[in-house]
């Protein structure tokens, strides 16, 4: 059988064309490189359905077979086509945010920590607005360094008044993600982590940097999130500070109130205390992600065999 590589996050993915290609092989392993996503991309959009029955038709009666790369954790299939292939490789986000800051120069040094906490924000995803809307309920949206650069058209906020907040206008205008941190990175304690997506396991650089630069935090995802880092890949938790009983609470809304009750109990403490409290800790945390992110083992044997990603993989054990 033959194979074919479509990179997803090309400027030239479209359904369409995988439509296109479907059609135009046959016997041959048609392979999406979509592990900086957790899902086919337009997989939740209604006016993609009819893009998904057409391709689910062509794999049923058709010679090819269909792959998707994932960088999610094998937790959920229903955003595939039928009879497609996952290969979930777990430890992509990890290498990837390691391999993209590597090029860049960043002294985080937690010297004199003095904001509680700090909160990056871009898409304003319900999840997002749900905690904004809790950190201005209890007070707290003075008390950390938030970004929120894109206001939210149909979320029913009730205690915030919705603006844009920019922490820091270079990092807010580089259109190069890693080379730029807000200068309050350096300044804050905890980063308080929105994470991607609600819909399943998916840790992304957004959880992996503040472990990259030796940082407690704090990430509002799906339940068990905590607990799944520390079972698949051993990242310890700062529970000398966090009571992270919050992480099995299965009602979304529930697990917001409670994570903001523990961002909330560090408003009045000596930062620079607890950060030395967490220190070894947070560098232990820093070892185990260099560790899996050079961990060629971790990579899925279909990307080692059939190619893909060749420059994260270029260097690794």
């Amino acid at each position: 059988m033959n194979f074919k590589n479509i990179v997803m996050w090309h400027r030239d993915w479209n359904l369409g064309n995988l439509i296109d290609i479907l059609d135009s092989n046959t016997n041959t392993n048609v392979r999406i490189l979509g592990a900086e996503e957790y899902a086919i991309m337009g997989w939740d959009n209604p006016k993609n359905k009819p893009f998904f029955r057409k391709v689910s038709e062509r794999i049923k009666k058709g010679s090819n077979t269909l792959e998707f790369v994932s960088g999610a954790f094998p937790t959920n299939k229903s955003f595939n086509p039928g009879r497609t292939k996952i290969t979930y490789w777990k430890s992509f986000w990890p290498t990837k945010t390691v391999y993209e800051f590597s090029k860049f120069s960043h002294n985080i040094n937690h010297a004199d920590v003095t904001i509680p906490f700090i909160s990056l924000n871009n898409m304003p995803w319900e999840h997002r607005c749900m905690m904004m809307d809790e950190l201005a309920k209890n007070n707290l949206i003075s008390k950390g360094s938030i970004s929120w650069n894109i206001l939210s058209a149909d979320y029913d906020w009730k205690h915030w008044s919705q603006r844009r907040m920019i922490i820091d206008s270079q990092y807010a205008t580089s259109t190069q993600q890693y080379a730029t941190l807000p200068t309050d990175f350096n300044k804050s304690f905890l980063s308080l982590v929105n994470e991607s997506t609600m819909e399943t396991m998916f840790p992304t650089e957004k959880t992996y940097t503040p472990i990259l630069f030796k940082k407690p935090f704090l990430v509002f995802s799906v339940k068990d999130f905590h607990k799944t880092l520390y079972n698949e890949f051993g990242f310890e938790m700062y529970d000398e500070i966090f009571d992270y009983s919050f992480d099995s609470e299965p009602d979304m809304y529930k697990r917001c109130k409670l994570i903001v009750k523990q961002v909330k109990k560090l408003v009045d403490e000596d930062l620079n205390v607890c950060y030395d409290m967490v220190a070894e800790k947070a560098q232990r945390n820093y070892n185990t992600l260099i560790q899996i992110a050079k961990n060629k083992s971790l990579v899925p044997d279909s990307i080692l065999k059939f190619g893909g990603y060749e420059h994260l993989i270029r260097d690794m054990k």
